[in-house]
C-alpha cells in the first residue's frame, strides 16, 4: 500500500469535525467573515453566494485537534429551502446581520425560527457585522437585549478589521470541547454537527513542517 503525502494531509490528523453554518440576509458580510477566519483576508469585492459554499480550518484546543467545517449560506429567499437542509446537521449556527441595515436585523427572528424548527440542539450565535462603520442603524444594546431574551450568544464584529472574528468561531468550539471532556456531551451519540474522527496512527502521521500554516493553537 502506498501513501501519498501532500500539504493538507495534516488536516486528516484530527479528533473531531464540528460543523458550523453562517446564515442571514444577503450582503451582511457572511462570506467576508468566513474569508477572514479561514484565510485572514478581507475581499474588497465578493460575488453573492449562490446556494451554499464552505471553508475549513483546523484548531488545536485543550489537547484536541478540531476541524471546523463552516458552511456559508445564501441569504436570498429563493435558496431558503436549500439552506434549511444544512441546519439539522450543524453544531453551531451563526446568525449575521449588518449593523448598518435595520432590515437585516428585523429578519433575524425568522432565521432563528427556521433553524430551531429543524435543530433544537444547535447553539445559535447572534453576530452584528460591520461594527467599524459609522452608519449604524442597529444599536448594540438593542441587539444584546434580543440575544438575552432568546438565549443567544451575542457579538459585534468587523470582517474588515477582524474585530471578534476569532471569538465567534473559537469560543463555541472551546465550549463544546469542554463539555466533551467533562462528559456533558458524548460525541458517540451522533450529536448534530459533531463527528468523531480517529487520529491517524503515529506511523502514518505526516512529518511536522513549517509549511503547514493552515492551523493554529489556542491556549
Amino acid at each position: 500500500m502506498i501513501f501519498f503525502w501532500y500539504k493538507n494531509k495534516r488536516e486528516m490528523n484530527y479528533d473531531y469535525t464540528f460543523k458550523y453554518i453562517l446564515v442571514g440576509d444577503s450582503s451582511t458580510g457572511k462570506s467576508s467573515l468566513l474569508s477572514q477566519f479561514v484565510h485572514s483576508t478581507f475581499p474588497n469585492e465578493h460575488d453573492i453566494t449562490i446556494g451554499v459554499e464552505f471553508g475549513t480550518k483546523t484548531l488545536d484546543i485543550q489537547g484536541k485537534r478540531i476541524k471546523l467545517q463552516i458552511w456559508d449560506t445564501a441569504g436570498q429567499e429563493v435558496f431558503r429551502s436549500i439552506t434549511q437542509n444544512y441546519y439539522r446537521n450543524s453544531a453551531v449556527a451563526i446568525c449575521v446581520y449588518d449593523i448598518t441595515s435595520r432590515r437585516s436585523f428585523y429578519n433575524i427572528p425568522r432565521w432563528v425560527e427556521d433553524i430551531q424548527k429543524v435543530n433544537d440542539n444547535v447553539k445559535i450565535i447572534l453576530v452584528g457585522n460591520k461594527s467599524d462603520s459609522s452608519r449604524r442603524e442597529v444599536q448594540t444594546e438593542e441587539a444584546r437585549k434580543f440575544a438575552l431574551e432568546n438565549n443567544l450568544t451575542f457579538y459585534e464584529v468587523s470582517a474588515k478589521t477582524r474585530k471578534n472574528i476569532l471569538n465567534i468561531f473559537v469560543t463555541p468550539t472551546e465550549e463544546i470541547i469542554t463539555k466533551i471532556n467533562t462528559g456533558e456531551l458524548n460525541p458517540l451519540n451522533k450529536l448534530p454537527g459533531i463527528i468523531p474522527f480517529p487520529t491517524l496512527p503515529q506511523s502514518l502521521n505526516p512529518p511536522s513542517s513549517s509549511q503547514y500554516t493552515d492551523c493554529c493553537t489556542i491556549s
